[in-house]
């Protein structure tokens, strides 16, 4: 009896063995079926899209190198910065995973939101189902790669991939592309060789696409990091011009710079702030265009470069001026940047009073919002902190300031009206209000006191 046990137990074993020897080798074969010989990988190299040292190596890959792979095939930003964050905390589908590193979030972001002809490679949707440590499969690796390709021919159209709804779908697509040899979906699952990655994405690279817009054009990835090349190399050092700058008591600036420094073109100029270590924390280039004699600008339209980062200080004002001159192709070949540093006097911020109490605003042209309890003054400063609406209660949040002035009393009875305010406000956002009151002057230094945030209000459906 033990001996016929024994006997059926090894048996057993080696038909195991055999069976999983046999099930890797119809794998090996299917991959070899999926896999397209010959494609050219010395552009991933050249573009140091993947490192020389790592081109010839063996093994698997992981989804994130993968990804990060292919954020840079497509020229994505993937710098986690206040943009980015935005972006990052407008979805529920990401509250999840606040445990991922920035350098993750920023990554994900960067795909999700678009790198290169704002196409989407990841779905907000997947991320909670994407493991970044886990091998990459040819499923998520024909399926990121026809995405990044997908095509459009027209304004108006969608890409098919928006509607896949089968994992056939993608196998299908990515043949009819030229990527693999065979549609064989039950490979779905089987982690991709490295190099097969490597010829995956070569092949996907120099793939034409159409992207439509008012007159459809023809793209490839490879091409679009050609003309990526190109540009950078058009040197844009910025060089700093003189500029005199006039501060008022009521802390509105008066600016002027010598047209004589700018050559006679007519740049394109935003206003930036930065903190102590030169670092850029707030940049606007929605509502100011300056002429290059210079220009003003009220404590109404001061104020977001300045409150936006509390408690982190603004050190200094920049006026960026930028011109860059584009070949037929739209290729810059020649990009010139002067700068100009405005010094700010000193300036204090101050929390005092209490929050106001905001129940709910409607309309951004006027702007209207109503009061549950309290009073607000006719010309009292106030400031509308924008944040991603799935946000509330993550504090890495950046907010957006918009500021505007009380045009008349308002209280529970009369609502807080504006007219006219600094800078755009989203409609897919959440607000709090803040009162600010500005006491000092341009001599000795101001003083900003701000109230507390109120509690987080939306926009109301009534238009």
């Amino acid at each position: 009896m033990k001996k016929s046990l024994t006997l059926f137990i090894v048996s057993s074993i080696i038909s195991c063995l055999l069976c999983i020897g046999y099930s890797q080798t119809i794998y090996n074969v299917r991959a070899q079926r999926l896999n397209i010989p010959g494609i050219d990988t010395s552009p991933l190299t050249k573009y140091a899209i993947v490192p020389e040292s790592k081109i010839n190596a063996g093994g698997y890959i992981t989804e994130r190198e993968a990804l990060e792979y292919i954020a840079a095939l497509v020229c994505a930003d993937t710098e986690f910065d206040k943009s980015a964050q935005w972006e990052w905390y407008s979805y529920d589908e990401t509250r999840p995973l606040d445990r991922l590193s920035d350098k993750d979030k920023g990554l994900l972001t960067a795909l999700f939101r678009g790198g290169n002809d704002s196409k989407w490679v990841v779905w907000v949707s997947e991320l909670g189902e994407t493991d970044l440590d886990a091998p990459l499969t040819w499923g998520h690796a024909l399926k990121y790669f026809t995405r990044a390709t997908q095509e459009r021919f027209g304004c108006t159209d969608s890409p098919a991939e928006l509607y896949f709804t089968e994992i056939s779908q993608t196998y299908d697509q990515a043949l009819k592309r030229g990527f693999i040899g065979e549609s064989l979906p039950d490979t779905q699952y089987m982690p991709i060789r490295r190099q097969d990655f490597y010829s995956l994405a070569a092949n996907a690279a120099q793939t034409e696409y159409c992207y439509g817009t008012y007159c459809s054009q023809y793209y490839t990835l490879i091409g679009t990091l050609e003309r990526k090349a190109k540009e950078n190399d058009v040197q844009h050092t910025p060089e700093y011009i003189g500029c005199t700058a006039e501060w008022k008591d009521d802390m509105s600036l008066i600016f002027h710079t010598d047209p004589k420094e700018l050559d006679g073109y007519h740049w394109y100029t935003y206003l930036e702030a930065l903190d102590k270590k030169g670092n850029i924390i707030d940049t606007d280039t929605y509502m100011y265009d300056f002429g290059n004699s210079g220009g003003s600008m009220s404590a109404q339209n001061i104020l977001p470069f300045i409150a936006a980062e509390y408690p982190r200080h603004t050190a200094r004002l920049e006026l960026s001026y930028v011109l860059s001159f584009n070949d037929v192709y739209g290729i810059c070949i020649d990009r010139r940047e002067k700068r100009a540093k405005i010094d700010l006097p000193e300036i204090k911020i101050k929390k005092q009073g209490k929050a106001p109490d905001i129940s709910k605003m409607y309309r951004f042209d006027p702007l209207i919002l109503y009061m549950d309890s309290g009073e607000i003054k006719k010309g009292t400063l106030c400031i509308i902190h924008q944040y991603p609406k799935a946000s509330e209660g993550r504090r890495s949040v950046p907010s957006y300031p918009c500021v505007f002035t009380a045009e008349k009393d308002a209280n529970a009875d009369t609502p807080l009206f504006a007219k006219t305010y600094s800078r755009h406000l989203s409609g897919e956002a959440v607000y709090t209000l803040t009162t600010a009151e500005i006491a000092g002057n341009a001599k000795d230094g101001f003083t900003i006191y701000l109230s507390p945030e109120s509690k987080p209000f939306e926009r109301s459906v009534k238009s």
